[in-house]
């Protein structure tokens, strides 16, 4: 990805939802926040959506990619409960309840993710 000088007007119902695209220096951690599907990344700026030229990039620095800063904060203290939830459940196994006792796979689907406990197996729960 990559930004331009060039706007383009988008009809509200295209969106989808929102995304959030960061510097990599203004992140601590590139590779988790790129782990959420909706935040990106731009390194890049080109005056034109159709570059002719590889030469015609500029590097981005942090102060080049206007953000806002509410939602910048929002996104970051999300970001760093996220962390620290990942770092908990690390430490402890999550618990899950299998409501379909296994018929909808939904307990081997966790099994496979690893870092859980089935406290439902073999379990008569009536």
């Amino acid at each position: 990805m990559f930004l331009t000088d060039e706007e383009e007007a988008v009809p509200l119902t295209a969106l989808l939802r929102a995304c959030y695209v960061a510097q990599p220096g203004a992140v601590p951690d590139l590779a988790t926040w790129l782990e959420w599907r909706d935040h990106f990344f731009a390194r890049l700026r080109f005056a034109t959506l159709t570059p002719l030229h590889w030469d015609e990039r500029h590097e981005l620095g942090t102060e080049d990619l206007t953000v806002c800063g509410a939602c910048a904060g929002d996104k970051m203290e999300d970001y760093a409960q996220m962390m620290d939830f990942r770092d908990a459940a690390g430490a402890r196994p999550l618990r899950i309840f299998d409501p379909f006792a296994g018929v909808g796979a939904f307990a081997l689907a966790f099994e496979e993710l690893g870092g859980h406990e089935d406290d439902t197996r073999n379990r008569d729960l009536t």
